[in-house]
This record gives C-alpha cells, structure tokens and sequence, in this order.
C-alpha cells in the first residue's frame, strides 16, 4: 500500500497520513503547528480543528511565509503562526530546522542536544 499524501490547508506543508487514513483522523502539521481532521478520503480533505466553534470547512489559508533550508536551499513555506523555537523538517533533504527568528523568518540547523533538552522538559 502506498502512503497518502496531502497539503495542509493552513501553510501548504506537505502531509504525510499514512497508508490508510481514515475520516476523522487528526493530523498535526509540523510546520505551522496546526490540529487538522480528515473530512472526506476522495479527495482527501483537511480542515482546521483550532478554532472557537470546533472544526471549521473553511478553506480560508493563512497569509503563508516563505523562506529556504538553509541547508539544501529548497523552499519552505509557514503559516503566519510561526513561532521562534518551532521546530520542522526539510521536505527535501529530511534535516531539522529550528526557527530562530520571526521577524524577519530565519531558520537554522537544529542542534540535538537543544532538542533532547526541549523533550525532556516538556517544551
């Protein structure tokens, strides 16, 4: 079976769901930190769970950020909710990057031992 592959509806970021999604499943993008939902299966559909009235069909997208992996220079493109400290992944070259500026987006390699500490005290 093959894996189903979709865009988050918020930033673009390309998902990867698994090979059998199924309605309802929530997805969390790593990119702009959005909680998503299967709608429908075909074609697969995403909407945003976060809202204040619980799962929203808007397909309203948020002004997205652009930027490039400072690593292999492939584009990346974040949603406006974008957080100094986030961390994502290069769909191109699989590197972690960590933003480290918002204003203007700057991303860096992510340092592993930046990223234990993180898991290890709940960041």
């Amino acid at each position: 079976m093959s894996i189903k592959e979709t865009f988050c509806p918020e930033c673009d970021h390309r998902l990867k769901l698994g090979s059998r999604p199924h309605k309802g499943q929530r997805v969390n993008c790593p990119s702009c930190a959005s909680t998503l939902v299967v709608e429908s299966l075909n074609p697969i559909e995403l909407t945003s769970s976060s809202n204040q009235y619980g799962s929203s069909k808007s397909k309203k997208k948020s002004p997205a950020v652009e930027t490039s992996c400072p690593e292999c220079d492939a584009p990346i493109k974040l949603g406006a909710r974008v957080q100094m400290g986030q961390l994502l992944k290069c769909s191109e070259c699989d590197v972690t990057l960590e933003v480290i500026d918002t204003n203007p987006l700057e991303l860096d390699v992510a340092l592993m031992g930046n990223i234990k500490f993180r898991h290890q005290n709940g960041y």
